[in-house]
């Protein structure tokens, strides 16, 4: 049951991270590791292997995301012409940067 619990919350943060990841930039994760060990009372082993395996689901995310924009890339370059898929690139940034809103300002040096 543990290990059944411990698989759950693993795949929920590799979610996590990659929607925090994907919505609001590249330097956003979800909660540290460490705060989740702690409340889950994990050990030093159980907590870097829930860092080796949410580091590796990520990783995979990212390469399939990838690959299926570059996909779609593909496939979109054989509908729209060179200009358009310029464009639309363009407005994609564009709204990828509108949803991950202003910068927030970094914290007060002490």
């Amino acid at each position: 049951m543990h290990r059944t619990l411990l698989s759950a919350v693993a795949l929920g943060l590799a979610c996590q991270l990659a929607l925090a990841d994907s919505t609001t930039g590249p330097h956003r994760r979800g909660p540290p590791v460490d705060e989740i060990a702690t409340k889950l009372g994990l050990n030093d082993y159980q907590s870097a292997e829930m860092t080796r395996i949410l580091e590796a689901a990520h990783a995979r995310m990212e390469a399939e995301r990838r690959a299926s924009m570059a996909q779609v890339d593909a496939e979109l370059a054989n509908v729209l012409t060179a200009e358009q898929l310029a464009e639309f690139k363009k407005l994609m940034q564009e709204r990828r940067r509108d949803r991950r809103g202003p910068p927030s300002d970094p914290p007060p040096s002490s």
